[in-house]
Protein backbone atom coordinates (compact mmCIF):
# COMPACT_ATOMS: atom_id res chain seq x y z
CA UNK A 1 0.00 0.00 0.00
CA UNK A 2 2.53 2.41 0.99
CA UNK A 3 4.42 1.51 -2.53
CA UNK A 4 1.22 2.28 -4.63
CA UNK A 5 1.06 5.62 -2.25
CA UNK A 6 4.14 6.68 -2.56
CA UNK A 7 3.84 6.17 -6.53
CA UNK A 8 0.71 8.53 -6.62
CA UNK A 9 2.43 11.25 -4.90
CA UNK A 10 5.11 10.93 -6.70
CA UNK A 11 3.48 11.02 -10.01
CA UNK A 12 1.04 13.70 -9.07
CA UNK A 13 3.80 15.95 -8.01
CA UNK A 14 5.79 15.64 -11.50
CA UNK A 15 2.20 16.46 -12.92
CA UNK A 16 1.49 19.47 -10.53
CA UNK A 17 5.60 20.88 -11.36
CA UNK A 18 4.90 20.17 -15.72
CA UNK A 19 4.06 23.02 -18.09
CA UNK A 20 1.26 21.97 -19.94
CA UNK A 21 2.17 25.44 -22.22
CA UNK A 22 3.91 25.14 -25.35
CA UNK A 23 6.28 27.99 -26.66
CA UNK A 24 4.39 30.07 -29.61
CA UNK A 25 6.80 31.27 -32.31
CA UNK A 26 6.24 34.58 -33.44
CA UNK A 27 8.05 37.01 -36.15
CA UNK A 28 8.91 40.13 -35.44
CA UNK A 29 9.59 42.42 -38.55
CA UNK A 30 12.05 45.22 -38.21
CA UNK A 31 10.14 47.69 -40.78
CA UNK A 32 6.82 47.02 -39.62
CA UNK A 33 7.32 46.50 -36.05
CA UNK A 34 9.64 48.69 -35.41
CA UNK A 35 9.59 51.34 -32.23
CA UNK A 36 8.00 54.03 -34.43
CA UNK A 37 5.16 51.65 -36.36
CA UNK A 38 2.94 49.16 -35.18
CA UNK A 39 4.33 47.03 -32.23
CA UNK A 40 3.95 42.92 -33.25
CA UNK A 41 0.70 41.94 -30.90
CA UNK A 42 1.74 38.14 -29.70
CA UNK A 43 -1.53 37.81 -28.88
CA UNK A 44 0.09 36.26 -24.99
CA UNK A 45 -1.88 37.69 -22.10
CA UNK A 46 0.83 37.53 -18.99
CA UNK A 47 -0.01 37.55 -15.24
CA UNK A 48 1.74 39.23 -12.82
CA UNK A 49 4.08 36.63 -11.51
CA UNK A 50 3.94 34.60 -14.70
CA UNK A 51 7.43 33.12 -15.75
CA UNK A 52 7.84 34.78 -19.42
CA UNK A 53 10.66 33.23 -21.27
CA UNK A 54 11.53 34.29 -24.84
CA UNK A 55 14.11 32.85 -27.09
CA UNK A 56 15.66 34.18 -30.39
CA UNK A 57 18.49 32.17 -32.26
CA UNK A 58 21.68 33.76 -32.33
CA UNK A 59 22.27 33.40 -35.83
CA UNK A 60 18.59 34.69 -36.52
CA UNK A 61 19.73 38.56 -38.31
CA UNK A 62 18.07 41.89 -39.27
CA UNK A 63 19.23 45.18 -40.84
CA UNK A 64 18.41 48.93 -39.58
CA UNK A 65 19.67 49.97 -43.24
CA UNK A 66 22.27 49.04 -45.58
CA UNK A 67 26.30 48.87 -44.39
CA UNK A 68 27.34 47.28 -40.99
CA UNK A 69 23.62 47.44 -39.50
CA UNK A 70 22.99 43.98 -39.52
CA UNK A 71 22.48 42.67 -35.73
CA UNK A 72 20.38 39.53 -33.69
CA UNK A 73 17.89 40.21 -31.20
CA UNK A 74 20.77 41.58 -28.82
CA UNK A 75 20.91 44.77 -31.15
CA UNK A 76 24.15 46.54 -33.25
CA UNK A 77 27.50 46.14 -31.90
CA UNK A 78 26.41 42.92 -29.85
CA UNK A 79 28.70 41.10 -31.25
CA UNK A 80 27.31 41.62 -34.87
CA UNK A 81 27.41 45.31 -36.93
CA UNK A 82 28.78 48.35 -35.84
CA UNK A 83 27.85 50.03 -32.34
CA UNK A 84 26.04 52.68 -32.61
CA UNK A 85 25.87 53.21 -29.29
CA UNK A 86 22.33 53.41 -27.39
CA UNK A 87 18.67 54.80 -28.49
CA UNK A 88 16.95 56.50 -25.88
CA UNK A 89 13.63 56.92 -25.89
CA UNK A 90 10.55 57.61 -23.10
CA UNK A 91 13.27 57.04 -20.44
CA UNK A 92 14.55 53.79 -21.73
CA UNK A 93 17.59 53.36 -23.67
CA UNK A 94 18.72 50.11 -25.71
CA UNK A 95 21.03 49.51 -28.35
CA UNK A 96 19.90 50.06 -31.96
CA UNK A 97 18.19 46.74 -33.63
CA UNK A 98 17.52 45.24 -30.18
CA UNK A 99 14.59 42.87 -29.65
CA UNK A 100 12.61 44.96 -26.76
CA UNK A 101 9.23 43.70 -25.33
CA UNK A 102 6.37 45.70 -23.54
CA UNK A 103 3.30 44.64 -21.67
CA UNK A 104 0.50 47.01 -22.69
CA UNK A 105 1.18 50.21 -21.71
CA UNK A 106 4.06 49.25 -19.46
CA UNK A 107 7.90 49.58 -19.43
CA UNK A 108 9.83 49.06 -21.85
CA UNK A 109 12.22 45.68 -21.49
CA UNK A 110 15.22 44.14 -23.30
CA UNK A 111 14.58 40.81 -25.00
CA UNK A 112 17.44 39.82 -26.97
CA UNK A 113 18.30 36.59 -27.80
CA UNK A 114 17.33 35.17 -24.36
CA UNK A 115 14.91 36.19 -22.04
CA UNK A 116 13.91 34.52 -18.83
CA UNK A 117 12.13 36.55 -15.96
CA UNK A 118 9.06 36.55 -13.49
CA UNK A 119 6.49 39.15 -14.96
CA UNK A 120 5.73 41.95 -12.63
CA UNK A 121 2.54 43.35 -14.67
CA UNK A 122 -0.34 41.83 -16.47
CA UNK A 123 -1.82 42.73 -19.74
CA UNK A 124 -0.57 41.27 -23.80
CA UNK A 125 2.75 41.43 -25.03
CA UNK A 126 4.13 42.79 -27.54
CA UNK A 127 7.68 42.96 -29.27
CA UNK A 128 9.09 45.29 -31.06
CA UNK A 129 12.64 46.05 -33.12
CA UNK A 130 14.20 49.36 -31.15
CA UNK A 131 14.77 52.06 -33.70
CA UNK A 132 14.68 55.75 -34.29
CA UNK A 133 13.73 55.51 -38.25
CA UNK A 134 12.13 52.26 -39.75
CA UNK A 135 12.02 53.16 -43.74
CA UNK A 136 15.19 51.13 -44.29
CA UNK A 137 15.18 48.40 -42.12
CA UNK A 138 14.63 44.50 -43.54
CA UNK A 139 14.18 41.14 -42.23
CA UNK A 140 12.49 39.58 -39.32
CA UNK A 141 13.46 37.59 -36.32
CA UNK A 142 11.58 34.34 -35.11
CA UNK A 143 11.52 34.63 -31.61
CA UNK A 144 9.85 31.23 -29.20
CA UNK A 145 7.71 32.68 -26.89
CA UNK A 146 6.41 30.54 -23.30
CA UNK A 147 4.57 31.44 -20.44
CA UNK A 148 4.31 29.38 -17.56
CA UNK A 149 2.43 30.14 -14.08
CA UNK A 150 5.16 29.86 -11.32
CA UNK A 151 4.16 26.94 -9.03
CA UNK A 152 2.64 27.69 -5.64
CA UNK A 153 4.55 26.24 -2.65
CA UNK A 154 1.76 26.33 -0.61
CA UNK A 155 -0.57 24.73 -2.64
CA UNK A 156 1.96 21.82 -3.17
CA UNK A 157 2.19 21.46 0.72
CA UNK A 158 -1.76 21.87 1.66
CA UNK A 159 -1.89 18.33 -0.86
CA UNK A 160 0.65 16.59 0.49
CA UNK A 161 -0.67 17.47 4.08
CA UNK A 162 -3.81 16.29 2.87
CA UNK A 163 -2.52 13.12 1.62
CA UNK A 164 -0.69 12.14 4.58
CA UNK A 165 -4.04 12.45 6.60
CA UNK A 166 -5.59 10.15 4.46
CA UNK A 167 -2.70 7.74 5.01
CA UNK A 168 -3.82 8.34 8.83
CA UNK A 169 -7.22 7.67 8.56
CA UNK A 170 -6.93 4.79 6.26
CA UNK A 171 -4.76 3.28 9.19
CA UNK A 172 -6.98 3.94 11.45
CA UNK A 173 -9.64 2.60 9.79
CA UNK A 174 -7.89 -0.66 9.01
CA UNK A 175 -6.93 -1.53 12.99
Amino acid sequence: MKRYLASFFGIFLFLGFASSASALLVDVDAKNNALNRTHLDTGIDVTSDDLLTMTAAEDDTWWAGGGPRESNANGLGNPLGYDYGLYSYGGFAFSYGSLVGRIDGGDYFFVGTDFNHITSETGRLYLMYWDSYSGDNSGDIKVAVNVNPVPEPATMFLLSAGLVGLVGLRKKIIK
